[in-house]
């Protein structure tokens, strides 16, 4: 804090003159006058660029089993759609915190629905349901679990939107069942990792899980 000898007043201030009397004023600033804030890119930065090699490796790995492994159809594009699509979810929802776990469930409806109406149009070659749904859902699991942690959320802004689309990411195991869907892997990792998801919330967030069925359902 700096002293102003003419009018005997401490200043809080980084100016070097007195702002009642115009003279130097002498001292020195220890403390910072206005909170650092930092963003959610700083504060986990280290996180994020795990994230970001691992993904970089799984695009490379996909793209080289492609190769070795020659194949009709170029898969490892999917791969990385589905990468990119994971970071455009997430983005979105940092940069737009309102109601985050409603707003990631309403682009898993999006973007499914969307996909189905495209397949259907351009004639059906169920590449809809048997990628982008199963893909889409892992996701937004994905995504709402490093979210919460990133972010800090309550377990009661998120766990009731997270097991709906825990449970929406068993449906392709059920659709593939009901010959519904002709590639049984995507939708079998996809379904294990949900239900897997699923197993987790309900182990570590029942009486959250309890707690928030009861207020909405007035049980």
């Amino acid at each position: 804090m700096k002293y102003c000898i003419k009018c005997k007043v401490n200043v809080r201030s980084d100016s070097k003159r007195c702002p009642l009397c115009q003279r130097p004023m002498s001292g020195g600033t220890d403390e910072q006058l206005y909170p650092q804030i930092t963003s959610v890119y700083e504060e986990f930065e280290a996180l994020f660029k795990s994230m970001l090699f691992l993904t970089a490796a799984v695009a490379i790995a996909s793209v080289a089993a492609n190769a070795l492994l020659p194949s009709k159809v170029f898969w490892a594009l999917r791969v990385i759609l589905g990468l990119a699509s994971f970071w455009v979810f997430l983005l979105l929802v940092i940069n737009k915190k309102h109601n985050i776990a409603k707003r990631i469930t309403n682009q898993v409806m999006f973007v499914t629905v969307g996909s189905v109406v495209w397949d259907f149009i351009t004639g059906w070659k169920g590449w809809s349901l048997d990628y982008v749904f199963p893909i889409v859902c892992v996701i937004a699991v994905a995504s709402k679990f490093i979210l919460a942690k990133v972010m800090s959320l309550n377990a009661r802004d998120y766990v009731v939107s997270l097991i709906a689309d825990a449970f929406f990411g068993i449906l392709p195991l059920v659709f593939y069942f009901l010959k519904l869907t002709n590639v049984v892997f995507p939708s079998i990792i996809g379904s294990a990792l949900s239900l897997l998801s699923l197993v987790s919330i309900v182990i570590y967030q029942w009486s959250t899980i309890r707690l928030e069925f009861s207020k909405r359902f007035h049980l």
